[in-house]
C-alpha cells in the first residue's frame, strides 16, 4: 500500500517538494485575487494612481519656520530637545564658537557643529534642532536643498 506524503519521513526531496507546492499555491492564490478583487477595483477608479512630485513635500522653508534661528538658540531650546542643563550650556557655548568662526555660512556652521558638537548620543530632537536652526534662512528653491551630510575630501 502507497504511504501519504504525512506519513513518509521528511527528507530534503520532501521538504523541497512540500515548499515548491506551497509556494506555487501562494502564487496561483495571489494571481487569482488579484484579478477577481484588484482588477475591478482599478477599472471602478477604486485606485487612483497620482504621480508623486520630484520636489519634497514639503519646502525647506516651511519646516524650518517651526525652529529658532541658530543666533537664536538658548540653552533652553537644547534642553527642551532632551540633552541635560549643564550639557546644553557647554554646547551653546560651542555654537556660539562654531558660528563665529564661520561667517555665517551655514554649511560651515553645519559641518562644524555636526563633526565637533553633535554626538550619536544625542537623542533625535537635538539633531532635527541643530540642522533646522541652522539652515532657517536657507532658500532650497535657489540652493537647493540643504545638504545634511557634507563630504571631507
Amino acid at each position: 500500500m502507497g504511504q501519504h506524503l504525512w506519513t513518509q519521513p521528511m527528507t530534503r526531496c520532501g521538504i523541497r517538494a512540500l515548499s515548491s507546492y506551497i509556494y506555487i499555491n501562494h502564487a496561483l492564490l495571489f494571481l487569482v485575487l488579484f484579478f477577481l478583487v484588484g482588477v475591478p477595483l482599478f477599472q471602478r477608479g477604486f485606485f487612483v494612481y497620482q504621480s508623486l512630485p520630484l520636489t519634497p513635500l514639503l519646502s525647506m522653508a516651511s519646516e524650518a519656520d517651526h525652529y529658532p534661528s541658530v543666533h537664536q538658540l538658548t540653552s533652553h531650546h537644547l534642553v527642551s530637545a532632551g540633552i541635560s542643563p549643564s550639557e546644553a550650556h557647554a554646547f551653546i557655548e560651542g555654537l556660539a564658537e562654531a558660528v563665529s568662526q564661520s561667517r555665517d555660512s551655514a554649511p560651515s556652521i553645519w559641518s562644524r557643529v555636526s563633526k565637533e558638537l553633535l554626538k550619536p548620543s544625542h537623542p533625535h530632537p537635538v539633531h532635527r534642532l541643530m540642522y533646522y536652526s541652522i539652515y532657517k534662512n536657507w532658500d532650497d528653491k535657489k540652493m537647493g536643498p540643504p545638504l545634511a551630510w557634507i563630504p571631507t575630501k
